[in-house]
């Protein structure tokens, strides 16, 4: 019902490029923040030494206790500092931050209960994504001085295409949002409504378009699914706004507007290209669903701006978006009463009507279309009625409709956020430390969670013009 995600589910080995070392083992390969790339070896150096040191477990810096290992990679020393704090995550001191690294930092031998006989070629980790004046291949030294951090876990073509192709990925759960105040809450916080932003892309590699699925109860054994998107095109599933999913960023330097979020990922993607330098050349795609709607034609504008990015952007892809307001505010009512989730001629219409009615005369009296704003805490109620309206008791429980299935129910006041499935086996898998680790995800700060409200809260685009008045431009300039 609502601009939710769509589950569609739409073997060479991979090569690796002279540029790129793919360790045997995951010793040393903890790497979790990238910024420049080492120049290019000779395809004849392929083999790594790998010589730990004693840890130093207290440095000098004023900070946290640090742990200090060392890998002499191909004559170079390259080290990692790893800080262990309860609470916000901290950053190496400038000084020892100037480190390159490389694309074996972030290779992923294996995951907790992948079958060792998994072909798949996975990549991941944490790269800066504050947008700054720096040059490309600038050190993260100028972003480690915030701790805005972008998670991505990539996926490798299974197989040669006639083309490269590398397609990046966000999703966001769009639910409910208050009517009466300018924020968003997800569940389990202390607002009762829920939604997006601030969902994690997790969701689109571990529930659908990605290879990966926990087995039901096994508490985390993976199986690999055929017919996933990485089959013929690299897969690049990205954790943003920065705080959502693995991703991270102090609680007062959350992103408040599209444009921003878009900068931040324009930033990341010119970091993530200085470490896969290849990637530039392939074909690119950024896709989505769901409030990605939003995302998605800002970042694609905010590329093709860019003079640092020189990617060939060949497409978009968007699922059941959140892009027009003024046309989907008023739908909502529509589709409850052709799918029978409200009554024709019920009291319930007669309410969710008035709140269609209070909504479009709010966007009109701002300026009709062209000045309609992407949320627009008024024709939230809309929503919120029709949820409201189907809720009934069950054995002494609320429920009420599921939001992204409406032939389904869920729990008062989840309404959907318990959807699919999935989510019972995912959440706890992506909680634990082992997990965390091998998606080189340890310097994120406590358990993964599908939605963040800090996020959602604080990204109310109120100054953003919707997605769609971008689109007739973008279509125009997109081969």
């Amino acid at each position: 019902m609502v601009a939710g995600p769509v589950r569609n589910r739409l073997s060479s080995p991979p090569t690796v490029s002279p540029r790129q070392v793919e360790p045997r083992t995951n010793e040393g390969a903890a790497g979790d923040d990238a910024t420049t790339n080492k120049t290019a070896r000779s395809p004849r150096l392929r083999q790594r030494r790998v010589f730990p040191r004693a840890p130093i477990t207290e440095l000098d810096t004023g900070k946290s206790p640090v742990s200090l290992s060392c890998v002499v990679e191909l004559s170079t020393d390259l080290c990692t500092l790893s800080y262990r704090r309860s609470s916000l995550v901290t950053h190496p001191p400038t000084n020892l931050s100037r480190v390159p690294m490389s694309a074996a930092n972030f290779y992923i031998p294996t995951l907790p209960g992948l079958s060792a006989d998994s072909t798949l070629s996975m990549y991941g980790g944490h790269i800066p994504s504050l947008p700054s004046t720096s040059q490309v291949g600038a050190t993260s030294a100028t972003s480690s001085e915030s701790d805005a951090h972008l998670y991505f876990f990539m996926l490798k073509a299974r197989h040669i295409a006639d083309k490269e192709r590398t397609i990046f990925w966000s999703v966001e759960r769009r639910g409910l949002r208050s009517a009466s105040a300018h924020s968003l809450a997800i569940l389990y916080s202390d607002d009762r409504f829920n939604g997006g932003p601030g969902c994690s892309s997790f969701d689109g590699s571990m529930m659908e378009v990605g290879p990966l699925r926990l087995e039901p109860g096994s508490k985390g054994t993976l199986k690999e699914i055929d017919s996933a998107w990485n089959e013929y095109a690299n897969v690049v599933f990205v954790d943003q706004p920065a705080g959502t999913g693995y991703s991270y960023v102090s609680t007062n330097k959350y992103v408040h507007e599209l444009d921003e979020a878009a900068n931040h990922v324009v930033e990341f993607m010119t970091r993530f290209y200085t470490v896969f330098p290849e990637f530039q050349r392939h074909d690119t795609y950024l896709a989505g669903e769901s409030y990605a709607g939003q995302y998605i034609p800002y970042i694609a504008r905010a590329i093709l701006d860019s003079a640092r990015i020189k990617t060939p952007l060949k497409g978009v892809l968007i699922g059941n978006g959140w892009i027009d307001p003024y046309s989907q505010y008023p739908a909502y009512l529509d589709f409850a009463l052709q799918s029978g989730v409200i009554k024709k001629g019920s009291a319930a219409e007669t309410q969710v009507r008035q709140a269609v009615k209070e909504c479009m005369d709010a966007l009109e009296s701002r300026g009709g279309k062209l000045k309609v704003k992407v949320h627009t805490g008024l024709c939230e109620a809309i929503l919120q009625g029709i949820t409201d309206a189907t809720v009934t008791s069950v054995n002494g429980l609320d429920v009420c409709v599921n939001n992204y299935d409406v032939r389904l129910t869920d729990s008062y006041p989840a309404c959907g956020m318990n959807w699919p499935p999935d989510l019972a086996d995912i959440t706890p898998y992506l909680q634990r430390e082992d997990v965390k680790k091998a998606f080189h995800a340890s310097r994120h700060d406590g358990g993964w969670t599908e939605c963040n409200g800090g996020v959602g809260s604080n990204f109310w685009a109120s100054e953003s013009v919707p997605a769609v008045q971008l689109l007739p431009k973008l279509l125009d300039e997109i081969p």
